[in-house]
């Protein structure tokens, strides 16, 4: 193949991966890619109590959260593991597969995976209108976990349970700040902490190899055409409509961007923006356009100066990308176009770092595939189970947990 028709090629790829995420990943998110669990006892939805404002103590009023609970390998004393939701309605699959459920069989764990306030069918108000979207974020979200955490102590008769808490994507952020913010209550690991994600990582790449490298079809550019033709057809995206679906408050019409945009807007800021030196793409999604969108969205309020400051309170809060924390693992996949902004190195003795080669986002949660898993993806998964096991293992847990 011809070094112009790579370039080509490449650049009509990166081309496609814009426009599928629209910055905002488009109208429809269906979260990190779990376990597949067909065919495998189900879980029950469960309901927890939570309030709807932590922090107001006159607000008496209150929601019900949503999680799953299983206790297949539980001995009535082992820890208790939890997979934090995200931006996305909750799943059975990590309860049936992946890395959190190894250590769960191997330490006779009670395994939980919580879905947080405002995505799936976890409600907290009757709709999500921008008055109601003021008790959506991370500081509520992480009371929710330490709530949740409390009462299943207190319910389960298992006050002196080690922790465990596991997460991918904006739930790995919400794994390591939960560990800075109540160290009392979590001995934690948190998995692939930083500030975006991509769909389907890996999955998507080596599916784009395979058909690349298959020789059957000769021609390069016959292998693109499959490729390309393979997925969706052709999106109209016309601004106004899309403000338009993305102002609804009603929960039916939930695609859940409405929530984590507005997240993106008051506290993250994980626009995809197009104006860096080295973009391709040239200068239309600045910062400028993500800003106006928020406005567009949500009201005159919701101007750049409200998303520059709710990014500098969140840095600030948590420590940015060198938190002050313990017995958090920091895992990252080079392949990952984010990993960059992750945790790449050691923090300190008690909170090691891993940059996977050849692995993508989130792809450590998942259950270990001897036929396509990258080596050090495999060698990575086994060192952390020895981590945790040593955390679970170790006699000396209070001193330990100075973080949450």
């Amino acid at each position: 193949m011809s070094k112009k028709k790579i370039t080509v090629i490449l650049i009509v790829l990166q081309i496609g991966v814009l426009i599928e995420g629209f910055g905002f990943r488009g109208l429809h998110y269906d979260g990190i890619e779990e376990p597949e669990w067909i065919g495998v006892r189900s879980a029950d939805d469960r309901w927890v109590e939570q309030p709807i404002d932590h922090f107001n103590n006159r607000d008496n009023r209150t929601w019900l959260m949503r999680y799953f609970e299983e206790s297949k390998f539980f001995n009535g004393s082992g820890p208790i593991l939890i997979m934090l939701g995200g931006e996305w309605e909750i799943n059975q699959g990590f309860l049936h597969a992946g890395l959190m459920y190894d250590i769960a069989e191997q330490h006779s764990a009670l395994m939980f995976y919580t879905e947080h306030r405002y995505y799936g069918q976890s409600r907290p108000t009757e709709d999500m209108s921008t008055d109601n979207l003021q008790y959506l974020s991370v500081d509520q979200a992480l009371e929710d976990v330490a709530h949740f955490i409390n009462i299943k102590k207190k319910e389960k008769d298992l006050p002196d349970a080690k922790v465990i808490v596991f997460g991918g994507s904006y739930a790995g952020n919400m794994a390591a700040w939960i560990r800075i913010k109540y160290p009392h209550l979590i001995q934690l690991f948190a998995s692939k902490v930083q500030y975006n994600r991509v769909v389907n990582g890996t999955s998507s790449i080596a599916s784009i190899c395979k058909t690349m490298e298959n020789s059957s079809i000769s021609d390069p550019v016959e292998r693109l055409a499959k490729l390309i033709g393979s997925g969706s057809d052709c999106q109209k995206y016309n601004y106004s409509e899309y403000i338009e679906k993305l102002q609804s408050p009603d929960w039916g019409n939930s695609t859940m961007m409405r929530q984590w945009i507005y997240q993106t807007c008051t506290e993250f800021g994980y626009f995809q923006t197009t104006d860096s030196a080295k973009s391709v793409f040239g200068k239309i999604c600045d910062l400028n356009f993500y800003a106006d969108m928020c406005t567009d969205i949500y009201g005159p309020y919701f101007k750049r100066n409200l998303v520059e400051r709710g990014v500098n309170r969140t840095n600030i809060v948590y420590g940015s990308d060198v938190p002050d924390v313990t017995n958090v693992i920091f895992v990252n996949g080079n392949v990952d176009p984010w990993h960059s902004l992750g945790v790449l190195e050691d923090l300190n003795d008690a909170s090691p770092a891993f940059l996977i080669d050849g692995s993508s986002h989130c792809q450590d949660l998942n259950p270990d595939n001897m036929d396509a898993d990258p080596e050090d993806l495999l060698e990575t998964r086994s060192k952390i189970k020895t981590i945790v096991s040593s955390w679970l293992n170790s006699t000396n847990y209070s001193s330990n947990c100075r973080s949450l």
